[in-house]
């Protein structure tokens, strides 16, 4: 993702973690801890290279601190944005739709897409198609 993407993406995501994150003071302008979900495996990518290289903590410079936490499974990100435990999470659209339905759109916001036109496998040059990888370990 581009920088301009990431700084967007940021931005609204920070806006929302304002509304509802935990503030270290009482004041208006006062940093605040924004607490991020999302999986620690290669389906969320944007998540695990935004935390590593420090580019989500540092597009939040004096905005707040930045803290993670990692999950399984869709259902128990939802349910930790439900308790109020997550200001945002990367989601897969399954539990993000269902995240929106049981709430009546009242609890989430779907802010950005993490992958523009789609995701992609990249496989060797000699596998043309899904039956190619028929006993494979991918």
């Amino acid at each position: 993702m581009e920088m301009v993407g990431i700084r967007r993406c940021l931005a609204a995501l920070v806006v929302l973690a304002a509304c509802s994150g935990t503030s270290t003071s009482s004041g208006s302008n006062a940093p605040t801890d924004v607490r991020l979900g999302y999986f620690p495996n290669i389906t969320h990518a944007t998540a695990l290279v935004g935390v590593a290289n420090g580019t989500y903590a540092q597009q939040l410079g004096s905005l707040g601190k930045l803290r993670t936490q990692t999950f399984n499974a869709g259902p128990a990100v939802v349910e930790a944005v439900f308790s109020g435990a997550l200001d945002m999470a990367y989601v897969g659209p399954n539990p993000a739709v269902n995240a929106y339905v049981q709430s009546h759109g009242t609890a989430i916001r779907v802010v950005s897409g993490a992958t523009s036109g789609g995701a992609s496998l990249v496989v060797r040059k000699n596998i043309d198609g899904p039956s190619d990888l028929k006993g494979k370990r991918l």
